[in-house]
């Protein structure tokens, strides 16, 4: 099933339902991005400032505007849900010759163990950036 009990941007949307994640940030630099869109479409934007410290820093503290634009589209018959991310590297002073990323599917069942599919595999998260992909890949 598709679904999210997400109802603004910047919820913990991970906690509320499915969720397309991408991480992101450049090679050489601590800080790093996730971005977040739910299939009823609230999307989330957050800056880290590293990787060790991220569970220590409160969400609401890591919040931010980099000026990501989402779009979702459902396909009930299919039990399928489609994201499409714009971000603005530049915003944030990143340089595609430069990123790395990794993309995060987290899909949310009622009455079962959640299930994450991730563009690599990460020994306990996804916080990680040493096993994120370069672009481009």
């Amino acid at each position: 099933d598709i679904y999210s009990d997400a109802t603004a941007n910047n919820q913990e949307l991970w906690k509320l339902g499915d969720t397309f994640e991408l991480i992101f940030g450049e090679e050489g630099r601590q800080d790093y991005f996730e971005v977040q869109v739910a299939p009823n479409g609230p999307q989330l934007e957050l800056h880290i400032p590293d990787c060790r410290t991220f569970r220590a820093i409160p969400h609401a503290k890591k919040i931010c505007d980099i000026g990501l634009q989402s779009r979702t589209v459902i396909l009930s018959e299919q039990n399928l849900w489609l994201a499409e991310l714009r971000i603005p590297l530049r915003s944030v002073g990143i340089s595609e010759d430069r990123l790395r990323y990794v993309a995060i599917r987290q899909n949310h069942t009622h009455g079962r163990e959640t299930e994450i599919t991730a563009g690599a595999v990460f020994p306990e998260t996804a916080h990680t950036p040493e096993l994120w992909e370069r672009y481009p890949a």
